[in-house]
């Protein structure tokens, strides 16, 4: 059968051109017909979008939509079923003038109806009168429900696409926010009047603004990777590793704890540090400052 015949085309490919150039080559070899247009229905009006010319698929470069009112394709699509006309010359159809005016003197309708709605139309149109009979409506009938699953397969495909490209943009867009929060973050860290080391929950420091350098009087790249207690050396019996684990088992904040802090150079100045554990959005503790 043409289905047997086709199905394979329908199942390996996505290329709805090459399907229906397929499925244009196996109607051939079972009915002689001089072009085969495939339509879209757009509210009251019928697209043409695609001929199917010499087992060829080219856009449709004619009318850019015909109405449905009181057309041959609109008593197709509306009973669901195929119509036929004989002789466009001796019909009244409005499509019936339309397709007399590109030179096709006969032609079959069959509607390509989706699950819920009807999605265009199937016309196979021939240069001579009588050019089909009921058995060719039955070639037909296989034929506009293959047609009907590749223009169902497109539609998914551009709504895909449209998904796909709605999704990308606002990726980029979620992408540019968090790179303007960071950077906006980091200017408020590189730019703070207050002095700034963050580290992990081990101790080690993972990052010291200039502040910070400049009051305990030692480089940025020097204090990386350090324990925090180490760079910030108390010079009074507090030790800041164990307050340190303190607040990393406790996650509970020490503010404002006055001490001495020795600095690189071996001075001592009287300051005041606060330490706070570091959340995740979440809630879960990364690190300290």
């Amino acid at each position: 059968s043409l289905i047997h015949d086709v199905t394979a085309k329908l199942t390996t490919s996505l290329n709805a051109r090459e399907i229906l150039e397929g499925i244009a080559k196996e109607i051939h070899k079972r009915i002689p017909f001089d072009a085969a247009i495939i339509s879209i229905v757009k509210g009251d009006r019928f697209k043409p979008f695609a001929i199917i010319n010499q087992n060829r698929v080219e856009p449709y470069s004619g009318v850019r939509s015909l109405p449905l009112d009181g057309s041959a394709h609109q008593a197709s699509l509306m009973n669901r079923r195929m119509v036929m006309v004989l002789d466009t010359e001796q019909c009244g159809f409005p499509d019936c003038a339309y397709l007399r005016q590109q030179g096709f003197r006969s032609f079959v309708v069959a509607p390509a109806m989706g699950t819920r709605d009807v999605l265009g139309a199937v016309t196979l149109c021939s240069r001579e009168p009588d050019g089909f009979d009921p058995e060719d409506c039955e070639v037909l009938a296989q034929v506009a429900a293959m047609v009907t699953t590749t223009l169902s397969n497109t539609r998914l495909h551009s709504r895909s696409r449209r998904s796909a490209a709605l999704l990308r943009r606002r990726v980029h867009e979620q992408t540019e926010k968090i790179a303007d929060c960071r950077q906006y973050l980091s200017c408020l860290f590189q730019n703070a009047g207050d002095a700034i080391i963050t580290a992990r929950q081990d101790g080690s420091v993972t990052s010291c603004n200039p502040s910070a350098a400049e009051l305990l009087e030692r480089s940025q790249e020097d204090a990386m990777g350090k324990p925090v207690w180490e760079v910030l050396r108390l010079a009074g019996p507090e030790s800041l590793d164990t307050l340190v684990q303190q607040v990393t088992q406790s996650e509970h904040v020490i503010r404002d704890l006055r001490c001495r802090v020795e600095m690189e150079t071996g001075k001592a100045r009287d300051l005041s540090v606060t330490i706070s554990p570091i959340r995740t959005h979440a809630g879960h503790m990364v690190g300290i400052s």
